[in-house]
């Protein structure tokens, strides 16, 4: 958050949304899993933390590690949106957000780093069944600003390089589940290196398609 923003984010969202400006994470927004790593409020970000020897994976089966920081779901359609600042990209990450339902139904939606793909990357794991390489693209910039639209039963996957100016990646008409939470995770597979990776003024609004438009007369 800036110097000017007076923690703004919880109320004008209703405890939809944070921008982390106290450094204590707020039990009435977030709900956490670790089963391995640190989610923490830190320096006015929400940081998430795994060390090298931790296999912080989130796919099928048993293969169910990652930590989560999530935000329950408002009904209808809604936009959620969140900063992810500049980190360290590791080899055999994919963090970022999720829109999950529970950990045998979620999509993952971040910047993807192995040995064969770089860029921001929609992939999922559906009635315990994953699914790489469902959306695709070989943006790296960081810092990068992720969100999720969701409009009647389709989701959008949205992403902005300066925050402004807003783009779809993909949208998917069915996500095979209804999800009611909206995560920022902190996946790696391989104890290879540590990942650290802070977000940023998250936050859920009720989203109205088409948006409402002002026009200013002569």
């Amino acid at each position: 958050p800036g110097a000017s923003s007076a923690s703004n984010i919880k109320s004008t969202f209703n405890n939809k949304g944070d921008d982390f400006n106290d450094d204590s994470l707020d039990g009435d927004i977030w709900s956490i899993s670790t089963p391995v790593g640190t989610i923490t409020e830190i320096n006015q970000k929400l940081k998430i933390s795994v060390e090298a020897s931790s296999d912080a994976n989130w796919w099928q089966g048993t293969i169910e590690y990652a930590p989560i920081a999530s935000i329950v779901l408002p009904s209808g359609d809604f936009e959620a949106r969140v900063r992810v600042e500049t980190y360290t990209v590791i080899t055999y990450s994919h963090p970022g957000v999720a829109l999950w339902l529970d950990r045998d139904n979620v999509y993952f939606w971040g910047r993807l780093y192995d040995t064969t793909r770089n860029g921001l990357y929609v992939e999922r794991v559906v009635g315990d069944t994953a699914a790489n390489n469902v959306c695709t693209s070989n943006i790296t910039t960081l810092p990068i600003y992720l969100g999720i639209r969701k409009v009647g039963t389709s989701y959008s996957f949205i992403y902005s390089t300066d925050g402004n100016t807003w783009n779809s990646l993909c949208t998917i008409s069915s996500l095979g589940f209804t999800p009611d939470k909206f995560g920022l995770h902190g996946k790696k597979w391989g104890t290879g290196a540590a990942l650290e990776i802070n977000f940023d003024n998250a936050y859920i609004r009720k989203y109205a398609s088409p948006e409402p438009t002002t026009s200013v007369g002569p």
